[in-house]
């Protein structure tokens, strides 16, 4: 059995419980370690509350990243403008109800989603910059 394996199963026993009772890695002679990760983002947590819209997100990522070039929105000029435009008329295409873009046959929902991550994008790095003035 790999360590792998071994961390599995000891992670199935605790979440499980033995015979419907608690335990904690001390009863299996484990060393209890310190992780110091309090008000540190849970992304991991977040990923999963929201991966089938992440999944969509990604989709349109990938239809950008074929059109165009993986990476190329980066450096797209005057970008968050341009992408705050892009989301907005997605946001506006789907006025009358969920609609679907006729050109990536994704709903417009999912481009408002990816739009707001590249202005997110945009508004982090100038505030990077700001800091470094």
């Amino acid at each position: 059995m790999t360590i792998g394996e071994d961390y599995a199963k000891l992670s199935k026993k605790l979440t499980d419980g033995i015979a419907g009772e608690t335990c904690s890695l001390a009863d299996f002679g484990a060393h209890i370690g310190t992780k110091l990760d309090e008000g540190k983002p849970r992304v991991g947590e977040m990923i999963q509350d929201f991966s089938i819209p992440l999944e969509y997100v990604a989709k349109i990522w990938a239809f950008g990243a074929d059109k165009y070039s993986k990476g190329n929105w980066k450096y797209v000029e005057n970008g968050f403008n341009r992408y705050s435009n892009a989301m907005v008329r997605h946001l506006m295409a789907e006025s009358d109800g969920p609609g679907v873009d006729s050109e990536s046959e994704l709903l417009h929902a999912d481009h408002v989603a990816w739009n707001a991550l590249a202005r997110l994008h945009f508004l982090l790095q100038a505030q990077e910059v700001e800091k470094c003035k």
